[in-house]
C-alpha cells in the first residue's frame, strides 16, 4: 500500500503519478516497468516515489487494488455461494476476475499476467503476486474439495486436484486478459476443462 504521505499529496499530483503508472504498466509487462519513466512522466524526483512507494510491485499492487479486492472477496463469500463445491468456487473466481477486469484498463491486467510468465500461471501464483499468503488459498480450496465429493480423500489427491484446477484458473484468467473481445470462448474452454476434472474425480 501507498504510504500516508501520497494520500496526503493534493489530489491532481496523486492522480498524475497514477496516471503516468497505469500508462507505463499498459504499455509494458510489469516486471519491466520503469520507476524512471514513471516518475519523469509525473514531473517527480526518483526520492519522492519512494516516499510514496516502497518499489515497483508496491505500485502495481495498488494499480491493480480493484481487481485485487474483487478476487479475495469472491474468496470470503465462495463458501456461501457455492456450497463449499471447489467447481463452483473456481468458475465463481473466475467470473468475478473477469468482471474486475471491466472496471480496469484490461492492457494493465495483460501486462500483469505476461509478467507472470502465461504459460505457468496459476491461481496461487497470481495471489502471492498480491501479497495473499499461498498456504491460505491452499487451505481454502483444499478444504472446499473435502466437501466436493471427491472419489478419494486423501491428502495427495486432494492436493493434485487443486493444483489442477488453480493451473487452469490462472491460465484462462491469463488468456482473457490477453484477448478480452473473446472473453466467451475462454470462458467456455474453462468450463469444459473443468467439466473434464469434475467427471474424472468425483462420486457423482
Amino acid at each position: 500500500m501507498p504510504t500516508e504521505r501520497f494520500f496526503n499529496l493534493p489530489e491532481v499530483k496523486r492522480l498524475r503519478i497514477m496516471g503516468a503508472a497505469v500508462c507505463e504498466l499498459s504499455q509494458v509487462p510489469a516486471n519491466e516497468i520503469s520507476i524512471n519513466r514513471i516518475i519523469k512522466d509525473a514531473g517527480i524526483s526518483r526520492g519522492s516515489f519512494y516516499q510514496y512507494f516502497a518499489d515497483k510491485n508496491d505500485l502495481i499492487s495498488y494499480i491493480l487494488s480493484h481487481f485485487r479486492m474483487r478476487i479475495i472477496q469472491c474468496l470470503s463469500e465462495s463458501a456461501e455461494k457455492c456450497g463449499d463445491n471447489i467447481f463452483r468456487t473456481a468458475q465463481l473466481i473466475f467470473d468475478s476476475a473477469v468482471s474486475a477486469g471491466e472496471c480496469e484498463n484490461v492492457d494493465v491486467i495483460k501486462n500483469f499476467f505476461l509478467s507472470l510468465k502465461i504459460p505457468n500461471v496459476n491461481i496461487k501464483k497470481m495471489m502471492n503476486e498480491f501479497g495473499i499468503a499461498e498456504n491460505e488459498i491452499q487451505t481454502r480450496l483444499c478444504a472446499m474439495a473435502e466437501k466436493t465429493g471427491f472419489k478419494r480423500l486423501d491428502y495427495e489427491f486432494i492436493e493434485d486436484v487443486v493444483n489442477m484446477i488453480s493451473l487452469i484458473i490462472g491460465k484462462s484468467l491469463a488468456d482473457v486478459f490477453c484477448d478480452y473481445k473473446n472473453t466467451h470462448i475462454y470462458r467456455q474452454s474453462f468450463i469444459n476443462q473443468l467439466e473434464i476434472i469434475r467427471r474424472g474425480v468425483t462420486e457423482n
